[in-house]
Order: C-alpha cells, then sequence, then structure tokens
C-alpha cells in the first residue's frame, strides 16, 4: 500500500472514488452526488494542480487502484491559519478493517502538523458512523459538541459530532 498526496494526474481515480463515497455513504458527506456530478475530470484536476500552500488531497493506493482519500484543508486567513479541517474520508469498503484508515489518516495528520503554527485539526463525523468516531477518538481527537440536524438526506437527519486535535 502507498499513501501520497494526490496530483493532477488522479484526478480520474479520486473522481469515481468521490462519487462512489457520496452514493455508498451518503449520510457521511455533506455533498449529495448530484452536486459532485456537476464537477468534471477536468475540474478536478485543476483543484488538485491550484490546492493552497499546507493544503492536500490524500489518496491510499492498492497497487494502482485508488481505495481512499481525504482532504486536509488548512486555514489561510490570518486568524485561521493555526487550524486545518479533515474533509472526505473514505475507505472502499473492501479495504476497511485492516489498519488502512489509520494509517491514511496518520499520514495526513503527519503532514499537517509539519505546516508552521498549525495548532488544531477540526472535523464532523455523523453521531452514527461508530467506527469512524472511533478511529478519530484513538488518534487524539474529542468532541467538543454536537451539531443535531448537521444533514438533511431526504426525510432523514444526521446529527454530527464536531471534534478537534489540539497540536500544540
Amino acid at each position: 500500500m502507498e499513501i501520497r498526496a494526490l496530483t493532477p494526474e488522479d484526478a480520474a481515480a479520486y473522481w469515481e472514488v468521490r462519487l462512489e463515497a457520496l452514493e455508498v455513504e451518503s449520510s457521511a458527506f455533506g455533498m449529495a452526488p448530484e452536486e459532485f456530478r456537476a464537477t468534471t475530470v477536468a475540474e478536478m484536476a485543476q483543484r488538485l494542480r491550484e490546492m493552497p500552500a499546507e493544503s492536500f488531497y490524500l489518496g491510499a493506493f492498492d497497487g494502482e487502484m485508488l481505495v481512499g482519500i481525504a482532504t486536509f484543508i488548512r486555514g489561510t486567513r490570518v486568524k485561521e491559519k493555526h487550524k486545518g479541517h479533515v474533509y472526505g474520508v473514505y475507505l472502499r469498503a473492501s479495504h476497511r478493517g485492516k489498519g488502512m484508515g489509520r494509517e491514511m489518516l496518520g499520514v495526513l495528520l503527519n503532514r499537517a502538523k509539519r505546516g508552521a503554527g498549525l495548532e488544531q485539526v477540526l472535523l464532523a463525523v455523523a453521531t452514527t458512523r461508530e467506527p469512524a468516531g472511533k478511529l478519530y477518538r484513538s488518534l487524539g481527537f474529542e468532541v467538543y459538541g454536537t451539531e443535531p440536524r448537521a444533514l438533511k438526506d431526504g426525510d432523514e437527519y444526521i446529527d454530527e459530532h464536531l471534534m478537534i486535535l489540539k497540536v500544540r
């Protein structure tokens, strides 16, 4: 397995895995599949090309196949440079339960922590996503609040735990 920052050449593979995530695990993500389908592979490549400094898309590969994704976005405004956010974490079902998610998040956090002045990392996780919440807690994240009805998928409301990892 290889875990690395994604490049514009990975755009098509990322697009495919991200769409799968939104379709298969719709309650885990704030974006609907139909919204993502409006993004082209070329637009995705452009996003990868133009990521701000200290922000990145990360991919976990099994051979040549992209099987896991996660995004880290570092604050760019003067009053927000001390924090970063983790978004869009997904591991294909065929690769779960093998430690790959933990390894991918470990690589993400180690790379993020290299950024000068980073003090905290934030994320949100659906309260129903118990394995994900357990993984985040095992990496040092703590729940600092819960947003009721954070997402609405059809007639279903999804609460989210807001989590923080204090780096410094």
